[in-house]
């Protein structure tokens, strides 16, 4: 979405609370890419060593100044479908920021905007456009960057945490018929998110629901997240004219938590499974052990090639 600097070669680089995920793709031209690299640290943006880790684990890797795609997840994000008749894309941009004017806190020019198209549809000799507009503060892109570029390396592009996860469910699982939705589970932040029919159409935070929560509560956590995916579910059909969600996988550190998937299961009524993102790559026997669920977004970001 947001692009900065492009060359050759990259990492997928996906930075939480808790834990740092990277991946490394190796593309030969046919096929499926290679897995070469796929860490999980155990240190996050919470973690008093985090930058100290972090460079070390880079120098160590050899990876030190290397070129990273990354993802962000910021309170002043918003994402909404919006109706438009076909016109120049400068024209749309500013659309969209007269659009979003309201939506955002504060001066809209303060934000970055941008868009992907969900469909185009022809009546009475005009064409119309249905797209998902995104907006986020300038600052908070700016901070990220200084956050990546502090590290040692050089961040070539910069994406909403929505977008990234969905690339990667659509990718894996997705179909040109039904509807599905991934939810992830970060330490601070959960995603909601549906793809369909080729593309990224929705998405909603849940609100106060994420590990930090399960930990504290665990009894009423599940309780609690399949509540906020129904609302979530609902407010898609609403939006789509009441198409259904085909099924539910789960990522994140939350995906972990044994049986979520099965209460799903039983008490929503929609088949849930664990997001596997290494389901279409190659080579990656000798990462057998590794928790799939915990490396959607950097799989998904290791697919940006500058």
């Amino acid at each position: 979405m947001f692009s900065f600097r492009k060359n050759k070669t990259s990492l997928g680089l996906d930075i939480g609370s808790k834990m740092t995920k990277v991946v490394q793709l190796g593309f030969n031209g046919s096929g499926s890419p290679s897995l070469e690299t796929c860490d999980l640290l155990e240190t996050g943006t919470l973690d008093e060593g985090f930058s100290g880790n972090i460079k070390s684990y880079f120098k160590e890797k050899k990876f030190s100044g290397a070129l990273v795609a990354t993802s962000i997840e910021d309170a002043s994000m918003k994402i909404r479908k919006m109706e438009f008749p076909k016109m120049p894309e400068a024209d749309l941009l500013e659309a969209i920021k007269w659009s979003l004017r309201d939506l955002v806190e504060g001066d809209i020019e303060k934000f970055i905007v941008n868009y992907s198209t969900i469909e185009e549809t022809e009546s009475n000799e005009a064409v119309n456009m249905s797209i998902l507009a995104y907006a986020i503060n300038r600052q908070a892109m700016d901070d990220h960057h200084a956050l990546i570029s502090g590290l040692g390396l050089v961040p070539f592009f910069i994406e909403p945490a929505a977008v990234t996860l969905a690339s990667t469910l659509e990718r894996c699982y997705s179909d040109d018929v039904t509807y599905i939705a991934g939810v992830d589970l970060g330490y601070k932040n959960t995603i909601f998110y549906v793809v369909g029919k080729g593309v990224f159409v929705f998405s909603r935070p849940l609100i106060g629901i994420n590990m930090e929560e399960q930990i504290k509560d665990p009894d009423s956590f599940n309780q609690k997240l399949a509540i906020e995916i129904q609302k979530s579910i609902d407010t898609f059909k609403v939006n789509f004219k009441m198409e259904e969600i085909s099924k539910i996988y789960l990522s994140g550190g939350g995906s972990q938590v044994s049986g979520l998937d099965d209460y799903l299961t039983q008490n929503m009524g929609v088949k849930t499974s664990l997001l596997d993102p290494l389901y279409t790559l190659s080579d990656t026997d000798r990462f057998a052990d590794v928790k799939r669920g915990l490396f959607a977004q950097a799989v998904g970001l290791a697919y940006l090639q500058p």
